[in-house]
């Protein structure tokens, strides 16, 4: 009698856990049930706005409902993290996660409303990108060594320009000023396109910028590429140095983008996304158009891209305070 109700005990305890595995089971199947939105923390027309509207035709497909993009622009892309974070966690609203929000920004602002570490499920990384630096086609800086030439000779006047506070070529841009021992005022933009369309039009003689937007006035002669600010050359732009090759040791600042969804996302929900991501970045089609926009694809799976991430906070941290950059 006791061996059977024992036994009718351990039956009855394991009911919750196979009702929570069949809940998760279906609830993963039944996903997605609507429309699923992607949050951009950037203006349309820059590279992240790019890539991630290749992801979402891409990701729709696999996933059998469409994607849509929603740009949230400002603070370097935390204007748009901080609304995933706070987004139910049901799958349908998806972070382009880019190395700004996650591993920079902490060191920049004092009080973030969110917590990379903690406030999102890393699906995966897709894509590593190239930032550029450009000038326009009459300015007398040639090469790196004129410009920061020039910088000495006119002490805090030269004006560069960025897609915004806290972005991978802001950061890659103090880096420099800092290696180069010269003063430059930053004039943050909002997104690569105006300060691009300035660069070229003669109103900002110097930009930092993504390379993927700069790629078709590089090409056209409209803007002229210096360097870009990766720790390696870029496919696309072969002929243009690094900020090392140039003469400027320490400032390479390579940056990536994934996925990342609130945290509390169920873990069937994150698989199906990442095995999603996954088929995307094999994708040929889509690996063209992303190399077209000067991305390398990779896909890294969410546990690699969670440990990336804070391996990248910590050397940014370290970048950050050693260098004593501020959003000031």
């Amino acid at each position: 009698m006791n061996l059977h109700r024992r036994r009718l005990a351990t039956a009855l305890a394991l009911i919750p856990i196979a009702a929570a595995r069949a809940q998760a089971t279906t609830g993963a199947a039944a996903f997605p049930s609507k429309p699923i939105k992607l949050v951009v923390g950037f203006p349309p027309g820059g590279s992240a706005d790019a890539q991630a509207r290749l992801i979402a035709a891409k990701l729709g497909a696999q996933l059998g409902q469409q994607v849509i993009v929603d740009n949230r622009p400002g603070a370097g892309g935390n204007i748009g993290a901080d609304a995933v974070a706070k987004a139910p966690p049901d799958g349908h609203t998806l972070l382009l996660a880019a190395v700004s929000a996650f591993a920079i920004n902490p060191w920049l602002y004092p009080r973030l409303p969110f917590d990379p570490a903690r406030d999102f499920a890393y699906i995966g990384q897709i894509a590593s990108f190239q930032g550029v630096v450009v000038v326009g086609p009459d300015q007398p800086m040639p090469s790196m060594k004129a410009l920061a030439a020039y910088a000495r000779a006119h002490p805090g006047q030269l004006v560069y320009g960025s897609p915004g506070n806290g972005t991978t070529p802001h950061l890659a841009a103090e880096l420099f000023r800092r290696a180069a021992g010269v003063e430059l005022q930053h004039a943050p933009y909002r997104g690569d396109a105006p300060a691009l369309t300035d660069v070229a039009g003669g109103q900002l003689p110097v930009a930092f910028v993504n390379l993927g937007p700069a790629i078709g006035l590089i090409r056209s002669g409209r803007v002229r590429a210096l360097a870009v600010t990766g720790d390696r050359r870029a496919s696309t732009l072969p002929e243009v140095p690094t900020l090392e090759e140039a003469g400027f040791a320490h400032a390479a600042v390579p940056g990536w983008s994934g996925l990342a969804a609130p945290a509390g996302t169920p873990p069937a929900i994150v698989e199906r996304l990442a095995q999603a991501l996954k088929t995307v970045a094999a994708d040929a089609e889509f690996r063209q158009l992303a190399e077209q926009q000067s991305a390398e694809v990779r896909f890294v799976p969410p546990a690699a891209f969670a440990a990336q991430a804070a391996a990248d906070r910590s050397r940014f941290g370290k970048l950050v305070k050693d260098s004593g950059i501020t959003l000031d």
